[in-house]
C-alpha cells in the first residue's frame, strides 16, 4: 500500500524513530483506545510486511512498554489486537528478552489467571445416544452449513500461546533426535512388517 511505502522510505531517508516513533507512542495511549488499535494494527501490518523492522522496532523503540500497557486495557478489542500481535513477534529473540524486562510477560500471565483457558469437553462413548448424536451432528454449524464448528480463542488462550512462544527454546537437530536403527527382535518386526507376503 502507499501509506506503508511511505513509511519505509521515511525510515530510509530520516531514521526508525522518526517514521514510526509516533506510532509507537499511541500503543501505550490508553486513555484513546481507538488510537491504539490504530497503532497496533498499522505496526502490525509493517511486522508482517517486513519481518526485519521487527528487531529495530523493539529495540530502537519503546514498543515493549506500549504493549505492556495496551495488553491491561479495559478495552478487549485492544488487547485482543496486543496479543495477536504479540504473537506475530514472540519468536523474536529481542522480544523474548525485552518482554521480560519491562513486564509484558508478568502482564501475560495475569491475563491468563484472569480468564483461563476452558477445561477440554469430557469423553462420551460414541455407542451412547449422546455419542450418537454428537458425532453425527459435529460437522453441522447452528446456521446448518458443513464444517465443524469452531470459536474465537479466548483473551486468555491467547496470551497462553503467546507465554509458550516466548519460553519455547530451539529444537534439538534432527539428526540428534533420530532414534536408533532396530536390532535384534526390533528388527524381525519391522522385516515381518514390510513382508510382501503377509495375509492381514
Amino acid at each position: 500500500p502507499d501509506g506503508m511505502k511511505v513509511l519505509f522510505e521515511c525510515a530510509d531517508t530520516k531514521g526508525e524513530v522518526a517514521a514510526f516513533g509516533a506510532l509507537v507512542s499511541y500503543v501505550g495511549a490508553s486513555q484513546h483506545p481507538s488510537l491504539q488499535s490504530i497503532a497496533i494494527d498499522v505496526l502490525g501490518s509493517v511486522c508482517a510486511a517486513a519481518p526485519q523492522s521487527q528487531t529495530w522496532l523493539v529495540e530502537g523503540l519503546p514498543l515493549c512498554e506500549g504493549l505492556t500497557i495496551a495488553a491491561a486495557s479495559s478495552s478487549r478489542d485492544v488487547c485482543k489486537a496486543t496479543l495477536e500481535f504479540c504473537s506475530l513477534l514472540a519468536n523474536g529473540e529481542a522480544f523474548k528478552a525485552t518482554a521480560k524486562k519491562v513486564g509484558l510477560e508478568a502482564q501475560l500471565r495475569l491475563i491468563v489467571e484472569r480468564e483461563p483457558p476452558p477445561p477440554p469437553a469430557a469423553a462420551v462413548p460414541k455407542n451412547s445416544l449422546t455419542g450418537v448424536l454428537s458425532a453425527a451432528f459435529s460437522g453441522i454449524s447452528p446456521a446448518l452449513g458443513r464444517g465443524p464448528i469452531q470459536r474465537e480463542p479466548t483473551l486468555g488462550e491467547l496470551a497462553a500461546a503467546v507465554l509458550r512462544r516466548l519460553q519455547a527454546t530451539a529444537m534439538p537437530s534432527t539428526s540428534a533426535s533420530c532414534p536408533p536403527p532396530p536390532t535384534g527382535a526390533l528388527q524381525d518386526l519391522e522385516a515381518l512388517l514390510n513382508s510382501p507376503c503377509k495375509t492381514w
